[in-house]
């Protein structure tokens, strides 16, 4: 479920002309939610495809009833236990509940410990089943987001994966709060 500190800090920045008058300029807010499909799950619902769809429907259940754009990255490693099918069920989901999907790798690699050749193979292979969900619906996958956000520990390595994204049709979505709570999403999980 979302955590009510989170949900909080979405609800209240509103738009700046709510909060400030009319004279203050439109802001838009979006929460997003890393490593889909089993954000934060505890190990034996990670295969689980009813558990899965509990936990999203649950999760998805706050999202819409406060309109809150959201976005999710998939990791489809996260999901190929439950074959492309049982993933792509899943992650059709967010779309029903207007959501937007992006990539986030197949198997969520750190960019410092891996070459530009690997981490690029890897996100080819994350588009699989997004891709193909996205299309049959009209739309396309156009965000990414680095795992554990490493962009690339040097100019060199970040221009040629930026160079990458940019020919795949990427923008890269911005972290502008990150409140690391998957360390206590983890523990909760474990301690489930």
């Amino acid at each position: 479920m979302l955590r009510p500190a989170l949900l909080a800090l979405f609800l209240l920045a509103g738009t700046a002309a709510d909060a400030f008058g009319q004279d203050a300029p439109a802001r838009a807010v979006a929460v997003t939610f890393d490593d889909l499909p089993a954000v934060a799950v505890p190990a034996a619902a990670r295969c689980n495809q009813e558990a899965l769809a509990a936990f999203t429907a649950s999760l998805l259940g706050v999202v819409t009833e406060h309109a809150v754009p959201a976005a999710g990255f998939v990791v489809e490693a996260n999901g190929a236990c439950l074959g492309a099918d049982g993933l792509a069920a899943l992650l059709a989901r967010w779309l029903d509940a207007g959501a937007e999907l992006g990539n986030h790798t197949y198997s969520h690699p750190s960019l410092d410990a891996v070459t530009v050749a690997e981490y690029t193979a890897d996100v080819v292979r994350g588009e699989t089943v997004t891709r193909g969900l996205l299309e049959a619906r009209g739309q396309r996958l156009r965000y990414f987001r680095h795992p554990m956000l490493r962009s690339g520990a040097d100019a060199a390595k970040k221009a040629a994966v930026d160079a990458f994204l940019d020919e795949r049709g990427y923008t890269v979505a911005p972290v502008t709060l990150d409140n690391s709570e998957w360390i206590y999403a983890r523990a909760y999980a474990n301690a489930l």
